[in-house]
């Protein structure tokens, strides 16, 4: 009884790393753009422009995408000064169903005349976006520069299939004054925010799978614990059919 005790403790405990041990840093969506469309060349999923910015070109890419032909999806048509702040840019959305702890990636360059700031928005309904984090340079001065947002600590973005977020120019959060500031020259709405490598990264959650009597546990943890019974009832087995005896002398 000790040692199906003791195997049945272990079973249960390598079921529960099962469970609690995903996949990590998986890339299940990326724009890179080089097909010259919106479609992504990984996953599934849509992109658009929002806030009357308008984006139908493409051009040279950022050095680290190694795709043949190497493109970047342009966008302009930015609010005029002083109006809009928040509201003009692109939006992404794929479904993080199986995926947990996203990670949304991206590099973006901007030319001399477009808002030097931008602002990450979030949503969990594909509708409603949410402010994450304070407005930040987002790009460089026609150079790319690689962006990094961490969504772990938003539990509602993960298993989400109405998960979207959205690239969008912002005042200056430095000066506190309503006004887009550049990084050289003077703002103009024509100024573009150019976009590549646009990826949506997770951790994959573990996937379950159904066992007779209705039970759900991970495949492999399940198959470690079915095991390790079927062993304790074939020794138990063994031991009534052939008991042990002791020498007399």
């Amino acid at each position: 009884m000790k040692l199906f005790t003791t195997l049945i403790a272990t079973a249960a405990s390598v079921a529960t790393v099962a469970i609690s041990a995903p996949v990590h840093a998986l890339t299940f969506t990326r724009w890179n753009f080089n097909s010259d469309n919106l479609i992504p060349n990984i996953g599934t999923g849509t992109a658009n422009t929002v806030g009357g910015a308008t984006g139908t070109s493409f051009f040279a890419g950022t050095t680290t995408d190694l795709g043949v032909p190497n493109q970047a999806w342009s966008t302009t048509a930015y609010p005029l000064q002083n109006i809009g702040s928040k509201t003009a840019g692109a939006q992404f959305a794929t479904s993080t169903v199986g995926y947990q702890n996203i990670i949304v990636t991206w590099e973006q360059r901007n030319s001399g005349t477009a808002s030097r700031y931008g602002q990450f928005q979030y949503s969990t309904d594909g509708s409603t976006f949410v402010d994450f984090s304070a407005p930040f340079v987002d790009g460089g001065n026609a150079v790319f520069q690689t962006n990094t947002v961490n969504l772990s600590s938003i539990i509602g973005v993960n298993n989400n299939s109405n998960f979207a977020f959205r690239l969008v120019s912002a005042f200056d959060p430095t000066t506190g004054s309503i006004s887009y500031t550049v990084t050289s020259g003077g703002y103009g709405p024509a100024g573009t925010r150019r976009f590549d490598l646009v990826t949506a990264n997770g951790d994959a959650t573990a996937v379950p799978f159904d066992i007779p009597g209705g039970a759900t546990i991970p495949t492999v943890g399940s198959l470690i614990a079915l095991g390790a019974m079927r062993k304790v009832r074939k020794t138990i087995a063994s031991k009534i059919a052939n008991p042990a005896t002791s020498a007399v002398s």
